[in-house]
């Protein structure tokens, strides 16, 4: 939402959405966040869920491109919880899946459930994540030749000497792609 015109599709894997808050209670998030916050040996990367959440509230509204979203089958807990706390620091497996199927009808994404993994899952399912990511430079790439072939007929309708064509576009969807995965 930062950048929206360097966005061109979306592969969301198990991700910590804030639309959780329209599926757990206040109560069970702020302790989700607690847990999430503190960082210990075996995860030492810390995410403070809440202060993120109100970025993404902040940003301007996302427009609608390809996007997947997959979610872990089996549950997991991170590593900073506290073994004698609730599952997930106070969210548990159900809401977790809950909050994944929300973000993938806000996203209109093509939800992948069967992951035969827990959190991991570019880990577990290597191959999961790869094909997902490939379905939607696919359809960033479908979607450009679209775009072209839309532009070229427009800009020859109203007379203009401009012209675009699909290899062009291609070639820039390819360059920004690449560019994005280094």
């Amino acid at each position: 939402r930062t950048w929206p015109q360097e966005v061109d599709g979306l592969v969301m894997v198990d991700t910590a959405t804030q639309l959780m808050r329209q599926i757990a209670s206040p109560e069970a998030v702020a302790k989700w966040d607690e847990s999430n916050r503190r960082s210990v040996p075996e995860a030492p990367e810390a995410v403070m869920l809440i202060d993120a959440f109100a970025k993404i509230d902040a940003a301007s509204p996302l427009r609608e491109l390809p996007a997947v979203v997959l979610r872990a089958d089996k549950p997991w807990q991170p590593p900073s919880a506290q073994k004698e706390s609730d599952p997930v620091g106070g969210v548990t497996f159900a809401d977790w899946e809950a909050s994944e199927k929300l973000l993938a009808t806000s996203l209109n994404a093509k939800f992948v459930t069967k992951t035969n993994s827990g959190h991991n899952i570019y880990a577990y399912s290597p191959q999961l994540v790869i094909d997902a990511i490939r379905e939607v430079v696919d359809d960033v790439r479908s979607d450009a030749k679209r775009t072209a072939r839309w532009r070229r007929a427009r800009t020859s309708a109203m007379g203009h000497c401009a012209t675009y064509t699909t290899s062009d576009v291609q070639r820039r969807v390819r360059n920004q792609t690449l560019e994005r995965a280094a």
